[in-house]
């Protein structure tokens, strides 16, 4: 993307009028970087035939769309306090956006889909960012661990934090990448790509995958000029421990860290993780910003409600004022982002009329109950080709299509497509040579349907859903010998 276009794109972005674009994009030209502000202000005045007060209009309109404020999270934090300098913080800004995009374009690495889809809805979460360039700016090299429960939005901070920063990442998603080679082979790809590394193999033997791990990092230290190299790593819980040896760290990250090498991770709270480290690290708890949680949910609401013509109507179908709905469905979400994306939704679609939020599951885990419930799912006698087709894709280590899952359950594909369709919202379809896949989207639901509880309730045993998964891919690839 040309800067001119790019310029064009950030002015359509911060809703400049017509009359500030044209200002915008003649102040900030390419051609014009080195020219002193007199310069370019005669400039502008001629070129658009303005006056003085007009041209000093203008440009204070630009400052104020662009300026950071909990509205506009995306804007330019540079602008809040740069008094006389403000053309020289917008452009620094701007530069640096249209580098990390320009690298965001050209990422080679496979979670584009996934960051765009992560962020698309983001808001908040300021605090956090600021803690993370707290650490990078106070330590020479290190680790910053983002620690929360389910559902709290971890991943949706990763990737926003990658999409405004360009740095490299990996994303451990269960069944596609969530082995220790998987990982350095994305890392290896990028480090080498943007660091101009000599070219590095991954060894077969994963006994020598730290090794080489260690050597990578190495050498990027040795080529990165100064400038700080921060990997980012989403879902440490999410790692498949069979790709590790037994002693060392998960994903083979290592103990001793060159210096300007930073890593930036998530993980859920609970889950005991292998990894020991001299590096400076800090644990980022979320749990312990409820009140920061809240607002940001409250922020997501209303962007919710001023997006969606449907969800304004259901919510005055309710006899429920805005501030009255956000302020209940915030309570029941307790800052859990998943439980909004699905509760929102379901009310947008009219679900759950005559239930008054009072009444509306309390947390994500009530809430998959609740929808379990909901969806027949605990009928009698119970729906086992429901209940076959759900647990099927929870066990799936790869997305799987629709014609394998019929074929797993014993049911004709038409009606193993109907049950998807019911589920669409929490499910992932992704495109695999042609043919859409499916998945669980979100390891809490995968959470919630290995409960024993709803195990028992369900009458399933995973044991034999893991076992005929086993002989259907036996017989796939060696037949009936």
């Amino acid at each position: 993307m040309l800067w001119i276009d790019f310029l064009r794109k950030k002015a359509d972005d911060f809703d400049l009028s017509p009359s500030q674009t044209e200002v915008f994009l003649l102040r900030f030209d390419e051609e014009n970087k080195q020219k002193a502000e007199r310069e370019i202000e005669e400039l502008v005045l001629e070129k658009l035939t303005l006056n003085k007060q007009a041209y000093i209009q203008r440009r204070k309109g630009i400052y104020d769309k662009f300026t950071w404020s909990k509205q506009k999270p995306k804007g330019c934090n540079e602008l809040i306090n740069a008094g006389p300098h403000k053309a020289e913080r917008l452009r620094e800004w701007l530069e640096i956006k249209y580098a990390v995009e320009a690298a965001a374009r050209d990422w080679r690495g496979q979670f584009r889909s996934l960051i765009e889809d992560k962020t698309k809805d983001f808001v908040g979460r300021q605090y956090v960012f600021e803690d993370i360039a707290k650490f990078l700016t106070k330590n020479p090299k290190g680790y910053f661990i983002i620690e929360g429960d389910p559902g709290i939005g971890k991943s949706a901070i990763l990737a926003e934090y990658v999409r405004q920063t360009g740095c490299v990442v990996h994303f451990n998603v269960q069944g596609q990448y969530e082995t220790a080679k998987e990982f350095l082979k994305t890392l290896c790809t990028e480090l080498l790509n943007r660091y101009q590394l000599t070219s590095m193999t991954l060894p077969d033997d994963a006994k020598q995958y730290g090794a080489f791990l260690d050597q990578l990092l190495a050498e990027t230290a040795l080529n990165r000029n100064g400038k700080q190299v921060v990997i980012a790593i989403d879902a440490l819980d999410e790692v498949d421990r069979s790709s590790h040896n037994s002693n060392d760290n998960i994903l083979y990250l290592p103990r001793y860290l060159s210096e300007g090498i930073y890593f930036v991770m998530t993980r859920r709270r609970g889950v005991e993780i292998p990894f020991i480290t001299d590096a400076p690290q800090q644990l980022f708890k979320l749990m312990d910003y409820e009140n920061q949680s809240r607002e940001d949910v409250c922020t997501y609401i209303q962007n919710r409600i001023n997006g969606s013509e449907s969800l304004r109507q259901r919510i005055v179908e309710r006899g429920e004022t805005e501030a009255e709905f956000i302020e209940k469905i915030a309570e029941k979400s307790e800052n859990n982002f998943m439980y909004l994306v699905y509760v929102l939704q379901d009310i947008e679609q009219g679900l759950y009329k005559d239930l008054s939020l009072e009444r509306f599951p309390q947390g994500l885990q009530q809430y998959y109950e609740f929808h379990w419930r909901h969806m027949g799912m605990t009928a009698k006698p119970l729906p086992v080709s429901k209940i076959n087709t759900v647990y099927h894709l929870a066990e799936s280590h790869q997305p799987i299509s629709c014609q394998l899952i019929s074929e797993y359950v014993g049911e004709q594909q038409l009606t193993v497509q109907e049950l998807l369709d019911e589920w669409e919202q929490f499910l992932h379809k992704p495109i695999i040579e042609g043919e859409t896949c499916y998945s669980i989207y979100h390891a809490s639901f995968r959470d919630f349907l290995h409960r024993k509880d709803i195990v028992q309730a369900a009458g399933v045993s995973l044991k034999t859903i893991k076992k005929q998964k086993s002989d259907n891919l036996w017989e796939a690839m060696f037949g009936d010998e």
